[in-house]
């Protein structure tokens, strides 16, 4: 983050790979005395439950945990039980999550 933002350019946005990530741009963004949201938007990905209690709170995209975990255990079974060979391709639903770390342009 710290590298972005000594680049200078006009950056008014970071989606972040995860929350934890997420949570410590926030905190980069303010040492170099900019706010969140007003000068740059962060969006995080997970929904862990920091996100919500930081400040400002994080906006994030929620995953389906159970379901990735259910899912997970149902191809692993499948494939030790031999009834599937081929390579899955599951495709769940995601959440945005909307909170106070993006401002609305």
């Amino acid at each position: 983050m710290r590298e972005l933002l000594a680049r200078g350019r006009d950056l008014t946005a970071v989606f972040a790979y995860n929350d934890l990530m997420a949570i410590g741009a926030v905190a980069a963004i303010r040492r170099a005395g900019l706010r969140v949201p007003e000068d740059i938007s962060v969006i995080g990905f997970d929904d862990i439950p920091q996100a919500a209690t930081t400040v400002p709170a994080i906006t994030t995209i929620a995953q389906p945990a159970t379901e990735i975990g259910q899912v997970s255990v149902r191809v692993l079974l499948d494939r030790i039980a031999r009834r599937r060979q081929d390579s899955s391709r599951v495709l769940l639903s995601t959440c945005l999550v909307e909170r106070e770390s993006c401002r609305t342009l």
